[in-house]
């Protein structure tokens, strides 16, 4: 198979490779927005933390940011959340 552009598997650049911090806690929601629209998210947090770091893009899916488990071992929850036309 030809590789296309620098990394050798371009979809794994986006994943986390290792496991979140442990008593990471995961929840899963809709955000209903002021036009009827849904949003799905998923929250990561530990407990006890001042801040969220939000992380939406119009076209991929962020769930699994690799930066996530990083940001949670700062001290910081993390919301992922995907725009109301994921993919499109």
């Amino acid at each position: 198979m030809a590789r296309i552009g620098r990394y050798e598997n371009p979809f794994l650049t986006v994943e986390w490779h290792r496991p979140l911090p442990s008593g990471t806690r995961c929840e899963t929601f809709a955000l209903e927005t002021p036009d009827r629209g849904l949003a799905h998210a998923t929250l990561y947090a530990r407990g006890g933390e001042d801040t969220v770091v939000c992380w939406m893009h119009p076209r991929a899916d962020f769930s699994r940011h690799y930066a996530v488990p990083a940001l949670l071992e700062a001290g910081f929850a993390v919301l992922c959340e995907h725009s109301r036309s994921l993919n499109n």
